[in-house]
């Protein structure tokens, strides 16, 4: 697709997702490893990889004196690992051709992705649970350090949107954070969601006046894609632009 046909926001978007992108650990890997072209069992591996290490570091953190530079070093790893993440996601939805492996095989990796969000959004929760308060009383007053379930359940309330209002922040810096959350969980569910329905069945009719209507869609369609197609050759004939059809 062309810059004209794109649009400016859409192709300064896509320039700037993808040179951050492109400065990822999981980019650069490939890019010295594979020569930058995809490796499917590398990026499968790699993904398997952070949500096992997410998942062990909560309890860890919870249970264990850690060293604060420790604390410091996986609560910035968390937050680069919650940027990249979002970051190929989008990468994927802004690339005119992403070129998935499989539709199936996406939707499972995303699903890993989401869980691996909620495991570091819980341990940044976790070690920074001096920016929240708790309902007196409630069953989850258990401060977040305390519990690894009561920083779960904080995530999950908050990447799923249901905020019961048990657990709130205080400060700015956790009102960020409960926002951005927020904001990811809706933009992968969503991706989740249309992902999936991609993968759904044509829906057919036996009705013959729902063919018919369907049947003059089809050639509407077809008849635009066409006369958009000869307007390519002409420009193309004219050393305007490439034709794409």
């Amino acid at each position: 697709m062309s810059k004209g046909e794109s649009g400016f926001i859409v192709n300064a978007w896509r320039q700037m997702i993808g040179s951050l992108y492109s400065m990822s650990i999981h980019h650069v890997v490939l890019f010295f490893v594979r020569g930058g072209e995809g490796d499917a069992r590398f990026s499968e591996m790699y993904v398997l990889m952070h949500v096992c290490l997410s998942i062990v570091c909560l309890p860890l953190l919870t249970h264990l004196r850690i060293p604060s530079y420790v604390e410091t070093i996986v609560l910035f790893y968390a937050a680069y690992r919650i940027f990249e993440t979002v970051l190929a996601n989008i990468n994927i939805f802004l690339s005119p051709n992403p070129n998935l492996t499989s539709i199936r095989r996406s939707i499972i990796l995303l699903f890993h992705n989401y869980i691996e969000l909620l495991f570091w959004f819980a341990c940044i929760y976790l070690l920074r649970h001096g920016w929240f308060e708790y309902v007196a009383g409630s069953a989850s007053a258990t401060p977040l350090n305390k519990s690894v379930i009561s920083s779960l359940y904080f995530s999950v309330v908050t990447m799923t949107t249901l905020g019961y209002g048990d657990i709130w922040p205080i400060k700015d810096l956790g009102r960020i954070i409960v926002s951005i959350q927020t904001l990811i969980g809706l933009f992968m569910g969503i991706t989740i969601l249309a992902r999936f329905i991609a993968m759904l069945p044509q829906v057919s009719t036996k009705d013959p006046e729902e063919q018919n209507e369907i049947t003059k869609y089809q050639k509407g369609f077809a008849r635009l894609v066409a006369e958009e197609c000869e307007k390519k050759r002409e420009k193309h004939k004219q050393g305007q632009d490439k034709p794409k059809c």
